[in-house]
């Protein structure tokens, strides 16, 4: 309770998250994404984190939620007020992809104590920015919708979006549209899942190094957290490129959908947690800041909602679109590992 940690994010920033809260002596770490803890607090005790989180306790308590914003050259924190029982503390990821970490002050109100519960979640972002490769330039925009689910019985249709045009020999414009989910409840839970074909997804239970399921349904072994990451089926995908076919643009979108309940009573135990989470399905802001349960659910800026369609344009250079394409899909990828990494390492003991 009493160590104190300091997230690399926000050391990359110039940022000490120490420095947000002065008056906070405590940061507990995070384990990673869709862990929840509890901490016991007395009435006006504080507690601060580092990274996005969910909160929720037995008692009534404030958060105050600290972003870094850009300032000039440098970045600073912008404070929000205090809000009541905030559901969840976002930070940001922008440019090039620079995560910006938030520092959260939970202060208890209750005159008998609180019980704070928290767990690390990972924010939406949709950003754009250019890069070159190989002499050609790239116009890249790259988004990730994060849906947090606590329902103990329920459905999620994760869609994927990606497309890229070509502009003469050496111009491409590229997108990249994910859906993330996480569903944590205190229940053991059987999922099941049904992909698209050329669609496919990681998850914590099953850690792959690519997406690589040779069924299109099955189910995944039951566990009380899943955090779920879309992404093309690798070897389908390629069975798919088609080098006499030319096209200037290219599209390509799809669905994983998922299904979960929990274990029948008498097949298994049950995990007797203790939980203050309301059952909740929201899709989390881009723009970071602190939410409650009225506003957390928010509008995603990017592509959602999309069935399975293939657009070709006949004309030239179909190769280098869908090889475009397939980059996109590994900037993805590394971003999605980044920051799985970043959800194992988001705070680090000062030593």
């Amino acid at each position: 309770m009493n160590s104190m940690n300091t997230s690399r994010e926000s050391k990359s920033l110039g940022l000490n998250p120490q420095d947000a809260f002065p008056e906070c002596k405590s940061y507990p770490y995070f384990p990673g994404y869709g862990i929840p803890q509890i901490f016991p607090l007395k009435k006006d005790e504080l507690l601060c984190f580092t990274g996005s989180c969910m909160l929720a306790a037995k008692g009534d308590y404030e958060a105050t939620n600290a972003l870094p914003t850009k300032n000039g050259e440098s970045y600073e924190y912008v404070k929000s007020e205090p809000i009541k029982n905030a559901l969840v503390s976002l930070g940001t990821v922008t440019g090039n992809m620079i995560p910006q970490e938030p520092v959260t002050k939970v202060k208890c109100l209750s005159e008998d104590g609180c019980r704070i519960q928290a767990m690390h979640i990972p924010p939406s972002l949709y950003v754009n920015y250019k890069q070159s490769l190989l002499g050609i330039t790239t116009d890249v925009t790259v988004g990730v919708k994060s849906i947090v689910s606590t329902i103990k019985k329920g459905k999620l249709n994760l869609d994927l979006y990606i497309s890229g045009k070509t502009y003469g020999k050496t111009y491409v414009e590229s997108t990249a549209d994910t859906t993330n989910g996480l569903i944590v409840t205190p229940d053991l839970k059987i999922v099941t899942y049904k992909r698209d074909k050329y669609f496919d997804f990681a998850i914590n239970q099953q850690p792959t190094p690519k997406n690589n399921h040779q069924s299109r349904s099955g189910t995944i072994n039951k566990s009380d957290s899943f955090y779920i990451v879309t992404g093309m089926n690798f070897d389908e995908i390629q069975t798919y490129v088609n080098t006499d076919t030319g096209s200037l643009t290219a599209t390509v979108s799809g669905s994983n959908t998922f299904e979960w309940e929990p274990v029948k009573a008498g097949s298994d135990a049950e995990n007797k947690t203790e939980w203050y989470y309301p059952e909740i399905t929201a899709t989390l802001s881009t723009k970071g800041g602190a939410y409650t349960k009225e506003n957390v659910n928010q509008k995603y800026p990017g592509h959602h909602g999309l069935s399975l369609t293939w657009i070709i344009v006949i004309g030239v250079g179909c190769f280098v679109v869908l090889t475009i394409i397939i980059v996109v899909g590994v900037i993805v990828h590394k971003k999605i590992k980044h920051m799985d990494e970043a959800a194992k390492y988001s705070t680090i003991p000062v030593q």
